[in-house]
């Protein structure tokens, strides 16, 4: 027994079935803070008694885990819960056993976003400085200083020749 609003664990969607795909899908519609029914379950899961998790919807999302499931039979009748939480392997309920509606935690604040560290000085980068090159300035060829490259195929040898203009 326990008193004010506790989370647990609701598992089942994960289970290899026929059924854990529609319990995923309603895990997936469910919001914060929607209404569930807790049912006493005829079978059993491993050596105790079962405790279905149902939405407002009339659809099942899974089961209480079997270890908690003694700290919820005693009071089942007045227990009320409400969905918290999608997690990997289902979901997490909130639950109170007085009849009271169950309060839901409130979420963590989002960590604040710090600006990454500068990046460490490298003291090799004057060797060979880098440069942006469109502010790189070269020099215009003058209009008297042409310089061309031509090859004669009948005497397969390159030439350099000046040209003044």
């Amino acid at each position: 027994m326990f008193t004010g609003s506790v989370s647990f664990l609701v598992i089942g969607s994960d289970f290899k079935t026929d059924r854990a795909a529609g319990r995923l899908a309603e895990i997936g519609i469910s919001v914060a803070g929607d209404a569930l029914t807790l049912r006493r379950e005829r079978g059993k899961i491993g050596r105790r008694p079962a405790v279905g998790v149902y939405t407002c919807r009339g659809r099942q999302i899974g089961y209480i885990q079997p270890h908690e499931v003694d700290l919820i039979l005693s009071d089942i009748d007045n227990a009320r819960a409400a969905f918290q939480s999608r997690e990997p392997f289902g979901a997490v309920v909130r639950i109170t056993l007085d009849g009271s509606r169950p309060a839901l935690r409130q979420p963590k604040p989002s960590p604040k976003l710090r600006p990454p560290p500068a990046e460490p000085r490298d003291e090799y980068c004057d060797i060979f400085p880098l440069r942006n090159q469109s502010t790189i300035s070269r020099p215009t060829p003058s209009p008297t200083d042409v310089r061309s490259i031509s090859t004669n195929p009948a005497t397969l040898r390159g030439s350099v020749r000046e040209q003044n203009v």
